[in-house]
């Protein structure tokens, strides 16, 4: 059985926090025409989150707070044979986040890492205005490597990197362009793919009695579910699980229950 609906109604932070709350195990699948994430947990603990088929770990959850526009599934019982996730969860979600802003500020210059950089200007005059920490970063552009190389050659943070190559565009020293990799695989059509679980025992608590009692719920695929047309207050997003007291009557629990 499948609770679903939209990351608009309820964030993704928030879907986060009341999943290790009610210490379910399942897989928490995001859809977006950007792509599809999918976070697993075991008894409330996240251990695996992949993006895309490729992107997993801490960066698969990056990805998915970078979803806007998105709907959401929570699948029971769906269990992953990897762990790529190790960090407390209330970590996970503030790393996340905070990373995620920052990627937001670039992707009107670098939506993917398959963007080329090319020089407009000699060495000469670059060491006047690149910072002897973004050398390394502007040495390795020649107008052949994609970003995604460059940033495997430096063994640097991959928002590290495109930080300092914006701020080179910015600086114009040199222009971004698309590869012709990306251009030919944005003609190929892809078919979203859905993660494959294995049922086991789901921890007991609020998910369970969802779960159970969710007969009424269609299982679509990344479709959003209408709001609920009962309850018309507004879902704040919490700061963290710290210190909160969840209860039965919680607002994203009432609307869930409906």
């Amino acid at each position: 059985m499948k609770l679903e609906g939209s990351l608009e109604m309820f964030p993704l932070r928030e879907l986060i926090e009341m999943t290790v709350y009610s210490s379910v195990t399942g897989s928490l699948n995001i859809y977006s025409a950007q792509g599809d994430g999918h976070i697993f947990f075991r008894d409330g603990q996240p251990y695996h989150a992949i993006y895309n088929t490729k992107t997993t770990g801490i960066a698969a959850v990056v990805a998915m707070f970078e979803m806007l526009q998105a709907t959401f599934t929570f699948v029971a019982d769906a269990v992953a044979d990897e762990e790529t996730l190790t960090s407390d969860p209330l970590d996970l979600v503030e790393n996340a986040e905070r990373m995620a802003d920052r990627w937001q500020r670039l992707r009107p210059d670098i939506p993917d890492l398959s963007i080329v950089p090319h020089l407009l200007c000699s060495q000469e005059r670059a060491r006047f205005n690149i910072s002897p920490a973004h050398w390394s970063i502007f040495t390795a552009i020649d107008g052949q490597k994609s970003l995604e190389t460059i940033i495997q050659s430096l063994n640097m943070e991959p928002v590290e990197v495109c930080e300092a190559i914006v701020q080179m565009k910015s600086d114009h020293l040199i222009e971004l362009k698309q590869s012709n990799r990306f251009i030919n695989e944005c003609m190929v059509e892809t078919t979203p793919t859905t993660p494959t679980g294995h049922p086991r025992a789901a921890g007991a608590g609020v998910f369970d009695r969802l779960l159970g009692n969710s007969a009424s719920v269609k299982t679509r695929h990344a479709e959003p579910v209408p709001a609920c047309k009962e309850d018309n207050a507004t879902v704040s997003t919490p700061a963290s699980l710290k210190g909160r007291s969840f209860n039965e009557e919680d607002p994203i629990l009432r609307l869930l229950r409906n």
